[in-house]
């Protein structure tokens, strides 16, 4: 197994799993600039619908998970600055 850092090695998985199931979404702050490294290129290579930036708005963060999961959306959301610990729900 190749060494690589934590950020590194939750970027790649984002990737395979959001590469694999095309119903996973990724949303959060600053997500396209990716300022933790934890999202790099996700953007460009999934597209914009799938990799989203929204504003520093926690309501607004929980009122799109849990319309999304209600419409059966997989979703994996980022909060600065925790950016580097994102979590997915199903």
């Amino acid at each position: 197994m190749a060494k690589r850092r934590l950020i590194q090695a939750i970027n790649e998985a984002m990737f395979e799993e959001m590469e694999r199931d095309p119903r996973i979404i990724l949303f959060g702050e600053d997500v396209e600039i990716s300022m933790f490294g934890d999202t790099k290129g996700l953007r460009e290579r999934l597209g914009p619908d799938r990799v989203r930036d929204t504003p520093i708005c926690e309501a607004l963060l929980t009122g799109m998970a849990v319309g999304m999961a209600a419409a059966g959306w997989a979703r994996v959301r980022c909060s600065a600055p925790a950016s580097s610990r994102p979590s997915r729900w199903k």
